[in-house]
């Protein structure tokens, strides 16, 4: 199976978002995924962007979402590993990731669901000082 590419939803403060239930890329069963973070045209960005992964369980049973442990070099948090959501029959759920942890060395993050369902993602907005 070929790997899906979702694109990033920015949001704009004090704005409401789309619909967010029945929205997103669909996966079927065993189906990768990849986000492109931007890393890898804005080599400036300090690994620490935030991005929130909404995931909807659509089968009808239970799934998961394994995202991948990041490549990116000199990330000191790639060595913390993979991280498993899980979910049930009809679940939704949000994970928000660290870019810094999951970075692949070509600006993406990655995961394989399992089961199927929806994959949203938004980028979360920076922190004040």
């Amino acid at each position: 199976m070929a790997d899906v590419a979702v694109t990033v939803t920015d949001l704009a403060p004090n704005v409401a978002s789309a619909d967010l239930v029945g929205s997103g890329t669909a996966f079927t069963t065993g189906q990768t995924g990849s986000v492109d973070t931007y890393r890898a045209t804005h080599p400036y960005l300090s690994g620490e962007e935030r991005l929130r992964f909404i995931i909807e369980e659509t089968a009808g049973s239970t799934g998961s979402v394994v995202f991948d442990a990041g490549d990116y070099p000199p990330s000191p948090l790639k060595d913390k590993g993979t991280v498993t959501v899980t979910l049930a029959a009809n679940d939704l759920k949000e994970i928000i990731l660290e870019a810094g942890r999951f970075l692949q060395n070509d600006g993406t993050i990655t995961w394989t669901f399992t089961g199927g369902g929806r994959v949203r993602v938004i980028r979360d907005l920076p922190r004040r000082a």
